[in-house]
């Protein structure tokens, strides 16, 4: 019986399809260098967790999933509508992305039957998750640099204010 169960074993593992497993591992710089300056003043930097569960909805969103469909080539594959749904579905599935948000390092993985469409898929992603950070970075500093900017004519116009009334100040009392 023992034999019987081990034959039968075998062949169903040896039918069983590869699975390949590709994955990134990425630091996420969640303190940009203006944050300590602005603290208090123009952006909330307290919320990681929040910040950590946005990037991971904006990464899994539709748009994404569509464009790494299209970066690896699998909207080919797809004749329909409904295939391209399915295909995107299965990315959304298949894809992980998790870690530990004290360190700030997280991990992007992917599974799939073949090695390179696996790595294809992580790299993608990686680009997607880059290019996004890469541009939201550059809208906070730049906001931030509008803020400084808005900040520094004030207190220019405050500073002009209180000139003109120390120099009204001393043309009335030097007489």
């Amino acid at each position: 019986i023992a034999w019987i169960v081990c034959v039968v074993g075998w062949t169903v593992v040896a039918k069983m399809p590869d699975q390949y497993q590709a994955s990134a591992r990425v630091y996420v710089d969640t303190s940009s260098v203006l944050r300590p300056l602005l603290q208090g003043l123009a952006i909330n930097t307290s919320d990681t967790q929040r910040t950590i569960f946005l990037m991971t909805r904006t990464l899994l969103s539709r748009p994404n999933l569509e464009k790494v469909m299209r970066m690896t080539d699998l909207d080919l594959q797809a004749t329909t509508d409904t295939a391209k749904e399915q295909i995107v579905d299965g990315l959304k599935e298949n894809i992980k992305f998790y870690g530990t948000s004290r360190e700030n390092i997280y991990t992007i993985a992917y599974q799939d039957d073949s090695p390179d469409l696996a790595k294809l898929v992580v790299r993608s992603l990686l680009t997607i998750f880059m290019e996004s950070n890469l541009g939201e970075a550059r809208k906070e500093q730049d906001s931030a640099t509008q803020f400084l900017e808005q900040q520094k004519a004030e207190y220019e116009r405050r500073m002009r204010e209180l000139e003109n009334e120390l120099t009204r100040f001393k043309q009335r009392n030097l007489s």
